[in-house]
């Protein structure tokens, strides 16, 4: 009998290592992807935020289309500042530069589907 109870032990070891590799398999295919669009250029990156939509973003977010925003911005010269996930108060004041520079309304410093779109096409 304790033979065949560790083997059903056995087997639900081997089941959670599986959800744990698919867990893990996940967030590297997601990093490859981030880091694939980074590196090959802003071009890909205006494809896919087109394609998958506009996440709304504003002070104290954390995501990743926080650091695409920051890269878009920095391209057309509008930031300045560290490029990462974290949407601080520089980059608020930067946002708010650019909805003001092109007649975006409201200029309240959140990226929304109009700030994006201003983003995205301008260059």
């Amino acid at each position: 009998m304790s033979d065949n109870t560790n083997i059903l032990s056995d087997d639900t070891n081997i089941l959670s290592a599986s959800t744990s590799s698919l867990q893990f398999l996940k967030i590297l295919l997601i990093s490859a992807l981030m880091a694939t669009l980074i590196v090959s250029g802003l071009t890909t990156v205006t494809k896919i935020t087109t394609v998958v939509g506009y996440p709304t973003l504003r002070l104290n977010a954390t995501d990743p289309a926080v650091k695409i925003a920051k890269l878009l911005l920095t391209k057309q010269g509008g930031y300045y500042g560290l490029v990462n996930e974290y949407f601080g108060q520089d980059f608020k004041y930067a946002v708010e530069n650019f909805q003001d520079k092109w007649g975006i309304s409201p200029v309240d410093g959140i990226i929304g589907p109009k700030t994006w779109r201003g983003l995205v096409l301008k260059k």
